[in-house]
Order: C-alpha cells, then structure tokens, then sequence
C-alpha cells in the first residue's frame, strides 16, 4: 500500500502547524498519561491521587474526571492529547453523572490502538472508524440486553455498585443505599457540608428548583431564606402593578404567615415592594423568585407546583392568573429553592401523577419523553439529603468526591439497570468479537474487531480476577465506551495538528 508522507513544521501567524507522524505520536503520549495516572484510580482497589491545588493545598481523592482535570503539561502536544481524554471523561460525567474514569482508560488504549494499526499502514483511518463505531453500536445494544433491572428495594445489588464507586466504603454505600430505596430513582439529592464527622443522610418530602432569591437583602444577614407554614403566591403574568398583590399579601399579613411569589419575569419595584414590607413588619416574612424555564415549560412547571402545593384542586382552577399554594417550609437560596410539606389535594395530585406517568410511557420522542421524566420526578420525589462533615479541607473534598460518585453510580444503575462490574461487561464483549473476528471476510471489519478485543479487555486487565463480583450501572458503561472510541477516532483520523507558538 502506498502511503503520501509529510513531514516537518511550518507557522502561520502566531500559530505552530505539526504535519509529522512523531508529533501525532507525542499527542497520544498525551492521551495514555492521563489514561495511565486515571486508570490507578479505576475499581474498588483503586488508589488515591494526591493534587496540589491552586493555593498549594492538597487534594486527595480517585474521582477520575477530577484527577484529569488537575493534568497539564508544558508541553503542548502532550497537553492537547491530555485535553482530549479530559473532553471525553467530561462529556461521560455529562451525560450520566460517572464512568470518567472508564472513559480516560478505554479512550487512551482505543487511541494508542487505532493509531499503531494507521501507522503501520494496515487500514485507512477513516474506514477504521467507522467500523470501530458500527461495532461500539453493538457493544451498546448487548449491553443493554445483558442488563439486570434494578429497583429501590434490590439493595443488594445496589451495594455491589457502591461499593465500586466508593471504593470499599461500607458504611458510606449503606447509607446512600437506604437513602436511595426510600426515595427512588426520582427522588432529588442534595449534598451539603456538616459540622459533624462522617456522612449523615436526612429525607424530606418535597421539590427542588434550580432558582433562588431576586434580591440577598431577603436573607437578612443568613445564607438562606427560611420561610414556615409560608403562603405560595404564583403569579402566571409578568406583574407591572403591585397593588395586583394587595388582595393576597393582605390575607399572608392577617394571618401573620410569610409569603413566595414566584413570577415569570423580576421586576426590580416588586421586590423593593416585598423588602419594604418585611423591614417594616408588615410581612413576617417573603422572598421573591423568578421562575424556572420559560413559555410552555414554566406553564407546565406552574401547573406541576400548583397541584403539588394544593393551589390547584377540583375547586380551584387552572387558568386564574394567581395560584396560591402552602407548605411547611420553603428554604430560598441564592441558586436554589426547596419546597418541604407541600400541603396538596390527594385526589388531584394521584390524577396528575399518574397523567406524567402515562406521558412518560407513550411520548414516542425521547427527548420530550425526558423532559417529562423530570416533571415526574420533580413532582412526585423526596428530597434526601446527605450531610458530609470532615476535621480538614482536604479530607472533605475527599469525602464529597466519594459520596458524588456513589449516588451518581447508583441513580444510574435504578434507571438503566446494572452488568458485571469491574471490566467483566466489557471483557465478554471482547470475546465475543475475538470468536466474530474468525468468521468475518471483510478486511476492514476484521481489523475494527481485532483492535475491538484490545480495547475492550483494558479495564479487565487493569483489575484482573476480583475476589467479589462487582456490578457497574449499564448506561454508565456503555457511555464510556461510547465517548472514548469517539474521542480515539479524532486522533488517528487527524493530519495536521495546530497549537500557539510559544
């Protein structure tokens, strides 16, 4: 096979052109550090990583897309390739919440294997990956067959995942176990620091939403509001007048009860009128919050919260332009908002859940489906909350790092079930296309599938034969394996490489 070589450098303007194959080979060095130091952090034996931070603090800890993270080089190629496995384990963490650390160590091996079999002149590098990804489009659907369902109360199973994600923290998988049967897979966490040692775990019926105060004047010297046994006034219109508000403020004033408006848009005279109010005591207490989303979503949103907050029932109608709900406790922060004790009407409430959950079922386009799933799981959730305390900084993010992996692992794991932990998933793949490869007559394939059997054992290899089986969430392997062959093929398709002089 006849091959065109290029080699050498050339500059345009302030910019360093790489066309030799040394240079590509130096951004896969890249690519398998951060494989390599990542990878030590990989199953329930992984070993920690000791970072130094910005301030010159340490940071320990074996979360993986942390440990890339921290990764830069001197050198620009080893840092571009670096930057590429970073992209990958971020995008893992996007999508799923964990697999990071799979992500770094396949994405580094896939490279490293693509790029020698490109080298060598063995295949073109486009027809390589193209099969590579005809294949990983297998590799995701036996998963998903070979996959075990897992609900709340399969706690043994759940153990078997965080046991992995904690790395062999007992009492800390209990807890966020026990956590997760009681709330579900739809159930919100919040993590929050404690002034007591270890991790605590705390459930509350209510929602969450990803909004907070108008104004930090509400807060009144706290980090948070807090408003008990507190009226939920929400308003469907943008208010321009706030004696719009008289009628409703009157009644929270008479009844010596604080007050929640939430509005479609802030606007600066309403929130001057509620601060107002509350320092001259007429308002024991209020807060003002815009609302999540916008135009059909925020409408849907009112309606989900109204029926949730008792605003909405088979008296009180929809299409009022204010809704005013209860709950024994709102607590306002500057991004968020928690609403606990939602005082609702069963009946409407049992109707309006199970109306999302038939959505969820029948919406044929998954992306809508989605958007409904975080109706329900907003509407019909708890809140758990994890309280994670330690004697030092260090030791706290350390902490936190665990705790984040666990309950992302776990969420997983209840939405799309589970397969054999510890590389074992991906290594019954691997012999899968070892057998297939035999049989195949297509010269392109059966490279793909040899480089496939590579890759696919890695994770296994790091591990070897585990005294207890482990279990990994599905999705979260599939993704991984998903990102790191996209990101590998990126490499050993490229020519030319560009990065500042300097």
């Amino acid at each position: 096979m006849s091959r065109l070589i290029i080699t050498g450098l050339f500059f345009i303007m302030d910019k360093r052109v790489y066309t030799d194959q040394n240079s590509l080979a130096t951004v896969l060095k890249g690519m398998q550090l951060v494989g390599e130091v990542v990878g030590s952090t990989y199953g329930p034996n992984g070993r920690n990583v000791i970072i130094e931070d910005e301030d010159g603090k340490p940071h320990v800890t074996k979360d993986g897309v942390t440990v890339a993270k921290s990764m830069s080089f001197s050198t620009p190629l080893i840092n571009l390739g670096a930057s590429l496995v970073k992209d990958a384990a971020i995008k893992s963490l996007k999508e799923v919440g964990d697999g990071t650390t799979t992500t770094a160590i396949l994405a580094a091996k896939a490279a490293e294997v693509g790029y020698n079999m490109v080298a060598d002149g063995k295949v073109n590098p486009f027809y390589l990956r193209q099969w590579l990804e005809k294949l990983t489009s297998i590799c995701i659907d036996k998963l998903k067959e070979s996959s075990t369902p897992v609900d709340k109360t399969d706690t043994e199973l759940l153990m078997k995942v965080a046991l992995n994600a904690s790395n062999g923290d007992t009492e800390l998988s209990e807890k966020i176990v026990s956590l997760f049967s009681e709330i579900g897979k739809d159930g919100v966490v919040s993590v929050k620091d404690s002034s007591i040692l270890g991790v605590h775990t705390q459930i509350v019926d209510g929602m969450s939403i990803d909004r907070g105060y108008t104004s930090p004047m509400f807060c009144t010297g706290q980090s948070a509001v807090e408003l008990s046994n507190c009226y939920i006034l929400i308003s469907k219109k943008t208010i321009r007048e706030y004696r719009e508000l008289v009628p409703f403020l009157q009644k929270a004033i008479d009844e010596a009860r604080p007050v929640l408006l939430m509005v479609p848009e802030v606007d600066n005279a309403i929130t001057e009128m509620f601060l107002t109010n509350i320092y001259q005591g007429n308002l024991v207490g209020g807060c003002v919050i815009q609302a999540p989303y916008s135009n059909e979503r925020m409408q849907d949103f009112f309606r989900d919260l109204g029926i949730a907050s008792g605003a909405i029932t088979g008296d009180r109608d929809w299409n009022e332009d204010y809704l005013f709900g209860e709950a024994d406790l709102v607590t306002v922060g500057r991004l968020s908002t928690e609403f606990k004790g939602l005082r609702y009407d069963k009946d409407t409430y049992l109707k309006h859940k199970a109306y999302l959950e038939d959505m969820v079922r029948t919406q044929p386009n998954k992306f809508l489906a989605d958007k409904v799933s975080e109706r329900l799981a907003m509407f019909s959730g708890s809140i758990g909350y994890i309280h994670v305390g330690a004697s030092s900084e260090t030791e706290l993010l350390e902490l936190k790092d665990r705790v984040d992996d666990v309950i992302h692992a776990v969420q997983a794991a209840l939405k799309e079930g589970v397969v054999q932990g510890g590389g074992q998933a991906l290594k019954i793949l691997s012999d899968y296309f070892r057998e297939e490869e035999i049989k195949s007559v297509v010269f392109e394939e059966k490279l793909a599938m040899r480089a496939m059997v590579e890759i696919l054992k890695t994770p296994g290899d790091i591990l070897g034969t585990m005294r207890t089986p482990t279990q990994d969430p599905t999705k979260v392997v599939y993704t991984a394996l998903k990102n790191a062959i996209s990101v590998a093929g990126m490499l050993f398709t490229s020519s030319y490489i560009i990065t500042d002089e300097r």
